[in-house]
């Protein structure tokens, strides 16, 4: 599916987002926008 980002509103949108665990900060001020038919995952070292 093609979407054109500059017509389309996100569904999903992150501003921000900060998530600690086990003491460690795994997320920092992380922002993104979802647009219909896009899939976002996010990884990191231990996926």
């Amino acid at each position: 599916m093609t979407v054109k980002t500059e017509d389309a509103e996100p569904i999903v949108r992150v501003r921000n987002a900060c998530c600690t665990l086990g003491g460690r900060r795994v997320l920092d001020e992380v922002s993104l926008d979802v647009l219909r038919g896009q899939v976002v995952v996010l990884i990191g070292p231990a996926s």
